[in-house]
């Protein structure tokens, strides 16, 4: 966020002042939750999926969507927590669902979710799920929470309203900063792109060398040296700066 626009995270979290959520981060918050306990209950050898071939249709058990409804009703009553390290305190006539029926919101995570675990979910075999990992730089602590580990790569989970590219994939900065925690150069997204009928999801793979990781340690330090100053001036040259994508125009604007 700080890279993206330096005001916006300074009203998110130098002034503490949240904006509603918008519906599908209700969604992709109960999609993450959902997926993570079923690799939870993977590494514990539980048998939480049965598939059954019926009429040439996989059948899923009824453990996805009961265990996506519970995330989903937990949210809509007060809080989400993503990986512990935002928090967002919320009722549900303050999430901005854009126009969209939740009931229908929610049907369509289900689908999602149950589409990713048949597809891809059911093939990985993870060894660390949302670990909390630190790397303590000193004068300041670096703080992560990967998807996924297994024992080649660190995976990440998308629900995107397009497909990334891989060319978006190798200069983006969510994969150098995990595989830097956890001293691993191979990083997967897990792509499914957001639809009433999912496609099948897509594995999109990147990989940072050590001279990579190097650079980015360097990079964090000017950074946060950037935020000691106190300084945090509006990137109006970002896409995201407009009315629709940044929830603080308005407030910006006036300031």
């Amino acid at each position: 966020m700080w890279l993206r626009c330096p005001r916006q995270y300074d009203f998110r979290y130098w002034q503490g002042i949240k904006i509603r959520p918008v519906g599908v981060m209700i969604q992709g918050s109960a999609y993450h939750e959902t997926v993570a306990s079923y690799y939870k209950n993977k590494m514990k050898k539980m048998p939480v999926m049965e598939f059954e071939l019926s009429s040439d249709k996989i059948m899923t058990s009824d453990w996805i969507e009961d265990t996506f409804s519970t995330s989903w009703e937990s949210k809509l009553r007060g809080k989400i927590t993503e990986k512990d390290a935002d928090e967002l305190e919320l009722a549900p006539e303050e999430i901005n669902w854009e126009g969209a029926e939740p009931g229908r919101v929610k049907d369509q995570g289900i689908k999602l979710v149950k589409s990713y675990i048949y597809n891809i979910g059911k093939a990985i075999e993870p060894i660390k799920v949302e670990e909390k990992v630190e790397m303590d730089f000193g004068s300041f602590v670096y703080v992560g929470y990967p998807d996924v580990e297994t024992e080649r790569n660190i995976i990440d989970h998308k629900i995107k309203s397009r497909m990334m590219s891989q060319q978006e994939a190798d200069r983006d900065l969510q994969p150098i900063s995990y595989l830097m925690l956890r001293n691993k150069r191979d990083f997967a997204y897990h792509i499914i792109i957001r639809s009433d009928k999912p496609r099948e999801p897509v594995i999109v793979e990147t990989r940072r060398e050590v001279e990579d990781i190097e650079w980015w340690r360097r990079q964090v330090g000017l950074y946060v040296a950037a935020m000691d100053t106190g300084i945090a001036p509006p990137n109006p040259t970002s896409w995201l700066c407009s009315p629709k994508w940044c929830g603080y125009w308005d407030l910006c604007r006036r300031e």
